[in-house]
């Protein structure tokens, strides 16, 4: 327990400094600062990692999409597609990207690489 001296400037009732020259809580409020930082870090990696999956998966599945309705881009001309001819006519299409996940945390542990995989069926040859 602190008992304030008589004729000591108002502070915070640790030392005899002025309420504006005590320094008594930078530590503390330092030692919350840092970790609480490195946490939104991590929580807005998180967030970010599942916007690019979110994105990556969106454009994977247009660009297939978009090569089987419009013929007028061949899929075997969209790089790490592959085709598989079906018994009664038509084919079924793959599509696989890869993505990378821009890394904006110090403590992140290397790219996040993210995988998109699309499956479509054309049923009009």
């Amino acid at each position: 327990m602190f008992v304030k001296r008589a004729g000591a400037m108002p502070g915070c009732g640790r030392c005899s400094r002025g309420l504006g020259a005590c320094e008594c809580g930078v530590v503390e409020s330092t030692l919350v600062l840092i970790p609480t930082l490195a946490l939104f870090l991590a929580v807005l990696q998180i967030g970010l990692v599942g916007l690019v999956h979110g994105r990556a998966a969106n454009q994977t599945q247009g660009d297939l999409a978009r090569g089987v309705l419009y013929q007028s881009q061949s899929t075997s001309e969209l790089i790490g597609s592959s085709e598989m001819a079906l018994a009664g006519g038509g084919r079924i299409l793959y599509l696989q990207r890869t993505f990378t996940a821009p890394n904006i945390s110090p403590l992140g542990l290397g790219a996040h690489l993210i995988s998109s995989r699309t499956l479509s069926v054309d049923e009009n040859q």
